[in-house]
């Protein structure tokens, strides 16, 4: 590749604009691959931003010898001692495990030999005495990318943009790697303080804290000075500038866009170095990167995320990912892989050929901008996670658990996004798709007697405690309503747990039970909020009371859907007498009579599910995504299935999946279900999953299969 003298590299470089996120990590210089001009092809033209030339605040002088927006005018060690990084984002001591930390074999291997005084300043480890496996050194690198990726981001929550790819001078010469500047956000205040930013990297001054190379930048292949976690440069990419760039100059989004790449040990350079590597867009990724992690590249993406991209994504997508404003539309969490177990032995022992992973990189890569997004497809292999969360649905429909059963389903369905569990069909009275219509029921009483409270002997009342005493107290057109209403969910039964019953259920019907719940009887404000925590989509409630002559009963029956807050259908109150006369009366009554077809008609034409109609369109979509950002009245983690299946619909693209999920979880919440390693999700998912974990639903199930095998 054609070189360049750093001193002839361009200052100000293009670079555009979007929004979000936070940070990842930095650069060095080097000479570049192509020239300017040739790279510019790559990037969208558009004119300056007057904001690239604001000064920084004087004020903050420590801010300024980073990101070299005004000359020194004190020694280094006052300029660090004046305005030292944000307390909030420095500590002295090492930094905390990033999300998504390795195993503890390769923590441990990871970890910083005995230092003497003079080494106190750093965590440098030395070679251990056996190389590491190979599980230990993907582990330690993985772990190295997450943490550089979290620093990145604290970086730019304090000083407002990101790095440039060196610390320089007052003519903009390179003199230290950005490496250096990231210092306090890795825990190493100190370390940075003892730089002379005024010198060059290999000033006799600098030269001496080479050796203390904190272990976040260390190779655990090598343990020595030289450092392969550089900063991909080129015209458009993150860091190709020495100034830094604001979130909202980078148009393809920074949560899109590599900032740092674990290089091949051919580009390992100096850590304290102004040194990188030239990106060319026109050479294959695996010139640069994927030789030492089985064929993938471990990759710190903007917003605080670490990832890993196989080289097998097509050409388009990795061609993408390195630029800032290239106008692809292809997105990070379509073409990366989280950094958990699973990968991590993967990157340890799998090899760069092979069959090319299913991702909807390649859909993406070729979609255009306007219109419906490609659905994405659905992954061979899985997810771990979601296959834990299947296994605890079915044990939980075993136990006639339906609400935990749908929680843990509709969490499987979440956790992997590109392997559907759940199919989404229109359900007209909901005007939304749903993947199950859950019927709770509850009776209006003064009286509370609800599931999940104790009863007189302190055991919790379940589902079937409560089945047999609602269809006693709403009499026998209410049993009638009751039998329709369980018949019609018989058939509602997700498909993914219609075969969970097990045989010796059959005896008492459970084996073709629906989603039907019991709830109890209390006041319509106890009834609602437990509907909402039991996943319910529709509630039925039913009111019994003596009429105003004492000589005969009533009974009520509203249906309500709970996303919408409103009732779907409220059938004519039913009076009669409590006697054998009052029965044959009642067959032969023409408002019992209505209401039973009533309630039989819609259940038949509104609560059936009927294909997604061809009107459902993107905006739709998006506009759904809002309003279930904001659904207190719908069940967490039904909404963000429901997010997540417009996606796979190719109704929504990534990036409005993600606003959908950081509307309804927050920022950080929302990344972490994107691209979230098996572990951050779970920690994430668990507040709203059932107490009993998987594993205890499954030994739950198993113990109450025996004991009905005992029984019989």
């Amino acid at each position: 590749m054609k070189t360049v003298p750093q001193s002839e590299r361009p200052h100000r470089l293009p670079t555009s604009a979007l929004l979000l996120l936070t940070t990842i990590a930095g650069i060095g210089g080097c000479g570049y691959g192509m020239s300017a001009s040739d790279m510019r092809q790559y990037a969208i033209k558009r004119d300056s931003d007057p904001e690239e030339d604001e000064s920084t605040p004087a004020a903050a002088p420590a801010a300024s010898a980073v990101a070299n927006s005004q000359p020194r005018t004190q020694p280094a060690t006052q300029i660090a001692a004046t305005a030292p990084p944000s307390p909030s984002a420095v500590q002295d001591s090492p930094a905390p495990a990033a999300a998504g930390q390795p195993p503890s074999t390769a923590a441990a291997a990871a970890a910083p030999a005995p230092q003497s005084a003079g080494q106190s300043l750093s965590d440098t480890r030395t070679p251990p005495a056996a190389p590491l496996s190979p599980a230990e050194r993907a582990g330690a690198a993985a772990h190295s990318i997450e943490q550089i990726a979290a620093a990145l981001d604290a970086y730019l929550q304090d000083r407002g943009k990101y790095p440039g790819y060196a610390i320089t001078d007052s003519a903009g010469g390179p003199l230290l790697s950005w490496r250096v500047a990231l210092l306090p956000y890795l825990g190493h205040k100190q370390l940075y303080e003892k730089f002379n930013l005024e010198e060059p990297w290999n000033s006799p001054t600098n030269r001496k804290l080479l050796p203390l190379i904190p272990a976040v930048y260390q190779s655990p292949e090598r343990f020595d000075d030289t450092t392969n976690f550089l900063a991909p440069l080129s015209g458009s990419s993150a860091m190709g500038n020495v100034r830094g760039l604001h979130p909202r100059r980078m148009e393809d989004g920074p949560e899109h866009t590599v900032f740092v790449i674990e290089a091949n040990d051919n580009l390992a350079k100096p850590w304290t170095q102004p040194a990188d590597f030239d990106f060319d867009p026109r050479e294959s990724l695996a010139a640069y990167a994927g030789q030492l992690r089985g064929g993938h590249a471990l990759v710190a993406w903007g917003g605080g995320i670490g990832g890993a991209v196989p080289l097998s994504a097509s050409a388009d997508a990795l061609r993408a990912i390195f630029t800032v404003d290239g106008g692809e539309a292809v997105s990070s969490y379509s073409v990366s892989l989280p950094l958990d177990e699973k990968l991590i032995a993967k990157l340890a022992g799998a090899t760069a050929s092979g069959p090319r992973p299913t991702t909807a990189a390649a859909a993406e890569s070729t979609q255009p901008r306007a219109g419906r997004p490609a659905p994405t497809t659905a992954s061979p292999s899985g997810s771990a996670l979601a296959a834990d969360y299947i296994r605890g649905a079915h044990a939980a429909w075993r136990l006639h658990r339906v609400g935990d059963a749908l929680r843990l389903l509709y969490a499987a369905d979440i956790a992997d996004r590109h392997a559907a569990c759940l199919t989404f069909s229109w359900i007209p009275a909901l005007k939304r798709p749903a993947a199950a219509v859950h019927i709770g029921v509850g009776v209006l009483s003064d009286t509370t007697r609800l599931a999940g409270h104790a009863n007189r002997s302190g055991r919790r009342r379940t589902d079937d405690d409560l089945r047999e005493p609602t269809r006693q107290a709403v009499g026998q057109p209410g049993r009638e309503w009751l039998a329709s209403i369980e018949q019609h969910a018989a058939e509602l039964s997700p498909a993914e747990l219609a075969t969970s019953a097990a045989p010796a259920d059959a005896r008492d019907g459970a084996a073709s039970h629906g989603p039907v719940t019991y709830l109890g009887a209390g006041r319509r404000g106890d009834l609602i909020p437990l509907a909402i925590e039991n996943a319910v989509d529709v509630l039925v409630l039913l009111e019994a009371g003596e009429s105003a002559s004492r000589t005969a009963v009533f009974v009520d029956c509203e249906l309500f859907d709970l996303a919408r807050g409103k009732s779907v259908l409220k059938l004519p109150r039913v009076v009669w007498t409590p006697s054998a006369a009052g029965l044959r009366l009642l067959a032969r009554d023409e408002d019992y009579r209505t209401s039973q077809w009533k309630l039989d008609d819609f259940l038949a034409d509104q609560l059936t599910p009927q294909p997604l109609p061809e009107a459902l369109r993107p905006r739709h979509a998006v506009s759904r995504l809002a309003a279930l950002a904001d659904a207190n009245a719908m069940h967490p983690l039904a909404a963000l299935a429901e997010m997540v299946a417009y996606r796979r619909l190719g109704l929504i693209s990534d990036r409005e999946l993600l606003d959908g999920l950081r509307g309804r979880l927050g920022a950080e919440g929302g990344e972490t279900l994107m691209l979230g390693s098996d572990t951050n999700k779970h920690r994430l998912l668990r507040q709203m999953l059932p107490t009993d974990d998987p594993a205890e639903l499954a030994q739950l199930a198993e113990q109450n299969q025996r004991r009905r095998r005992d029984d019989d």
